[in-house]
């Protein structure tokens, strides 16, 4: 249940943060075309791609600290190449500087789920922690 709730937890701040970027990016640059019909679907399937692509995370054991940087650069890598594999295929640019543009837009999208999805699993651990020292301890 808890990986549910990141992954829709991340959908949903994914979906939001792209709409304020690419909005952002359209006042910036005062480009002001019509988007296509089917680009909310586009919206929605990079953001669902992209927190489904959270599930390098789970493992069986416990991850130690090299295992999850590895993980973590992966998971950035597979980020990357699912958000440029949209791009490119739904044109979302026509020079370089709509890369650069959606290059900027995707770390700062990143970096804000990032932090969040740190912070609520930091707060969790103090919970789970929390309870384990009230339970009574075994007499041996």
């Amino acid at each position: 249940m808890r990986i549910v709730k990141m992954i829709a937890m991340q959908f949903l701040l994914i979906t939001v943060g792209m709409l304020l970027g690419i909005g952002l990016m359209n006042v910036l640059l005062r480009d002001y075309n019509d988007l296509p019909w089917f680009f909310p679907f586009e919206i929605l399937a990079v953001a669902l791609s992209t927190a489904l692509a959270s599930l390098v995370y789970l493992s069986k054991n416990e991850l130690s600290k090299k295992g999850m940087m590895i993980r973590q650069i992966i998971h950035f890598i597979l980020l990357l190449v699912i958000v440029y594999s949209f791009g490119y295929l739904f044109k979302w640019w026509s020079e370089l500087s709509g890369i650069l543009i959606v290059g900027a837009i995707f770390l700062g999208i990143y970096a804000i789920v990032f932090i969040v999805t740190y912070r609520m699993e930091r707060k969790d651990s103090f919970k789970i922690n929390e309870a384990l020292k009230k339970l009574p301890k075994d007499e041996e």
